[in-house]
């Protein structure tokens, strides 16, 4: 794939200095571009991150927005958390300025330097999973002897990847490559793709999530359905066969489009499936792809033998195991890694036992969609930690299982008056001014046999850095009270 802007001695604006924005300005260093970077936020606050870029030749505008230097820039590279229709930018695209994210310039380096099929694209979305599944598939690939890069909404900047693709491909010509580029893609960073194009993609599931950028579900959902946008009939799209969202998914497919595989928990489809609480597949035509000899009558793993529970999970562990085997990984490797991942932090984590209590940390939950499966995998009463920065999600989903499962609700952040109000009624409320109030209040009304579980079904930026930071808090002060109890940690 030639690079569809030649970005030596070319002007580049990245806008917005989060990971993302780290990795992009890196790379582009790296591809000889005039780099600016520009934020909204102070130059203290963003110091930690100055820190990590190449700030050689690199200018650095911090405190807003200065849109007669944007109108300079030859192409502009958006951070995710950076809207697409706002003023700035729509003027620029009137300009005739190319916008892309971070997420798009980094395919398209990688895939400049791709040679003898290498580097094949496979790429996670969804709403609820995304993470767990993505790191599923990488060590299923791995442990099936491919060099897989992992990259995206996981954590590490897909341009990170991209640096070391261009490293190898500079000092081997291309002879090193890794097989595989494993992302997990957000619809943030789809937003900005023009050319990324993943040889296998899956949309795990659909629910409502960042309604304070959508206008509706109609445009979250369209915004999802870019992860195929680009994909051909060589190529494969896994989908859930038990979501209500899938078909009008399928609406969204063109004839040339590429070919659906499915898994489900509920019937036999074309992919993966559960039955007699084992998961099975369904791929005769397809054998010819893989490594091993597949029969649709012997079960790839017992759903006892999952390390990670929950429902949720077997439906993750079916969509990795799909598209590992569409990619060729081996049976063996996929059934191992099954048997073997231990999970990711901030996802129905258990952080410590006292008092006859587990405490669970779920910061990962920031939508209601994530808290009704994290409600329903338990049958013990739950003290739940909620509330934060509102996404505009209807929480009313949630009333029937606060009345049959919450013992507590303890609110936290923004929107715990709105949390008050919705579940008045329904259980015991209590409002706290920090993380660490809310934990101290929930081992205070907890008795032996309960869960105190933080599932927020919020975003966390009214009183976090992220989910993640507000995950390590809530660990923290867990890990404080159960000294101040005296029980050794």
């Amino acid at each position: 794939m030639k690079m569809p802007i030649e970005y030596s001695n070319r002007k580049v604006m990245v806008l917005g200095l989060g990971r993302s924005g780290v990795g992009a300005v890196n790379l582009l260093k790296q591809l000889d571009a005039e780099v600016s970077v520009m934020d909204e936020k102070g130059y203290e606050e963003l110091q930690g991150l100055i820190e990590k870029i190449d700030k050689e030749g690199v200018s650095v505008i911090t405190d807003g927005f200065d849109m007669d230097l944007l109108c300079q820039s030859d192409a502009v590279v958006v951070s995710p958390g950076i809207p697409t229709n706002i003023q700035q930018l729509v003027q620029l695209k009137n300009m005739g300025v190319r916008i892309i994210g971070e997420f798009e310039l980094a395919f398209e380096v990688i895939e400049g330097c791709r040679k003898n099929g290498a580097c094949r694209f496979l790429s996670v979305t969804g709403t609820n999973g995304k993470s767990t599944t993505t790191m599923l598939l990488h060590n299923m690939l791995e442990l099936s002897g491919y060099n897989a890069i992992l990259g995206g909404n996981i954590g590490i900047a897909l341009s990170e990847g991209a640096l070391k693709v261009l490293e190898i491909f500079r000092k081997n010509n291309g002879t090193r490559l890794p097989d595989h580029i494993v992302t997990e893609v957000s619809s943030f960073q789809l937003e900005n793709i023009e050319y990324f194009k993943p040889k296998v993609s899956t949309i795990l599931n659909i629910a409502p999530d960042h309604l304070d950028r959508y206008a509706n579900m109609d445009e979250y959902l369209e915004a999802k359905c870019l992860v195929f946008k680009n994909q051909d009939s060589m190529d494969f799209l896994v989908l859930n066969g038990d979501d209500p969202y899938t078909p009008e998914i399928e609406q969204r497919i063109g004839e040339d489009g590429p070919e659906v595989f499915y898994f489900s928990r509920k019937r036999q489809v074309k992919g993966a499936f559960v039955k007699d609480n084992a998961i099975f597949f369904n791929l005769p035509e397809h054998e010819i792809l893989f490594k091993e000899q597949l029969s649709s009558d012997s079960a790839l793993i017992a759903i006892d033998d999952i390390r990670i529970k929950g429902v949720h999970n077997v439906e993750n562990v079916m969509a990795a195991a799909l598209m590992a085997l569409l990619s060729g990984a081996s049976v063996n490797a996929i059934r191992e890694v099954a048997m073997s991942f231990e999970g990711l932090s901030h996802r129905l984590e258990h952080v410590a036992t006292f008092g006859g209590v587990d405490y669970i940390n779920d910061s990962k939950a920031t939508n209601v969609a994530a808290v009704v499966k994290s409600l329903e995998g338990f049958e013990r009463p739950v003290i739940l930690i909620a509330g934060g920065k509102d996404k505009g999600d209807d929480l009313t989903v949630l009333s029937e299982l606060i009345r049959q499962r919450v013992k507590a609700l303890v609110l936290i952040g923004k929107a715990k008056e709105k949390f008050r109000q919705t579940f008045a009624g329904l259980t015991d409320i209590y409002l706290e001014a920090d993380m660490y109030s809310a934990v101290y209040k929930a081992s205070e009304v907890s008795q032996s046999g309960d869960i105190v579980l933080l599932s927020p079904a919020c975003a966390s930026f009214d009183m976090f850095n992220d989910y993640e930071h507000r995950g390590e808090v809530f660990k923290d002060a867990v890990l404080a009270i159960k000294t101040q109890s005296g029980v050794a940690i």
